[in-house]
């Protein structure tokens, strides 16, 4: 069996708490905001078990300068924002 990395999520849930708190962003589907606040990121998570059981993170496509992206050429970055870096 190989090792596994670890993250720990309560840095990460302790700025999200806050940013939920304060309305900053909307749940959807709705039902998730209910699993969130039950303290579903709290605890530390094994990097394949959150990838095999599908935790998202937000992606952002870019195109240059408002232009369709051509084919299947397309840059996606992820991040706390649509405008970063």
């Amino acid at each position: 069996m190989k090792p596994q990395g670890w993250m720990r999520m309560r840095g990460l849930a302790d700025g999200a708490s806050a940013a939920a708190e304060g309305a900053s962003f909307t749940f959807k589907p709705q039902a998730a905001e209910k699993s969130f606040f039950d303290g579903g990121m709290i605890s530390t998570t094994g990097a394949l078990e959150a990838i095999l059981v599908g935790h998202q993170c937000p992606v952002y496509f870019c195109t240059h300068r408002g232009e369709e992206p051509i084919g299947a050429i397309t840059i996606a970055f992820s991040g706390h924002t649509e405008k970063w870096p």
